[in-house]
């Protein structure tokens, strides 16, 4: 009786050490009264000047940061951050993210936009109407499929989307095809023009 009585003390130290050294891992604490367990890897920036020293990844934990935000990871092991995905934009007055070429917190008619390798985001005039982006002259949808993204010889279809670096729009590839990209809008130039 004696003896079980040790062993049971000694599994209850084991398993308060277990929950301890659990409850110090690097997923970033939160605030909130949250049962979330559960991580994600989120979009990391392709633009080697965002990336962070230890090359960890940001992650996505649900109800943790706001809509469209992810934890970023810091230069220190603990440090994370919530701040917006890549190709949207912080809005301080309504303390939200907004996708550059959208209508975001512009006014009617207007989308966010950046100038190529620019900081400061901007409305500018849309002359495609709300949810439309101008690309190639035609009216399109951002992040969907077009058929200006269509390689049939490969049989590969891209979403119109923003390029990270350049803020540009451009067929972005989506598939585990590696396909080099300067082909990617060669070929979107030719289905443009020809």
């Amino acid at each position: 009786m004696e003896r079980t009585k040790s062993v049971c003390a000694t599994v209850a130290k084991l398993i308060c050490l277990a929950v301890l050294i659990v409850g110090c891992c690097s997923l970033p604490a939160t605030d909130k009264n949250s049962t979330d367990i559960f991580a994600y890897p989120a979009e990391q920036s392709a633009v080697e000047s965002k990336q962070n020293a230890r090359n960890r990844t940001p992650i996505y934990i649900p109800k943790r940061c706001g809509h469209d935000e992810i934890l970023y990871p810091g230069d220190h092991e603990t440090d994370w951050v919530c701040d917006c995905k890549p190709t949207y934009v912080y809005h301080a007055a309504s303390q939200k993210c907004y996708q550059m070429y959208t209508k975001g917190f512009c006014d009617p008619g207007k989308i966010l936009y950046i100038a190529p390798n620019g900081k400061v985001p901007e409305c500018i005039d849309n002359r495609c109407g709300d949810g439309k982006v101008a690309f190639k002259n035609d009216c399109v949808v951002l992040n969907k499929e077009h058929h200006i993204c269509y390689i049939p010889e490969l049989k590969l279809k891209m979403v119109v989307g923003i390029n990270e670096e350049t803020h540009n729009l451009e067929c972005i590839n989506i598939s585990a095809v590696p396909v080099n990209s300067t082909a990617i809008n060669d070929h979107a130039s030719q289905n443009f023009t020809g």
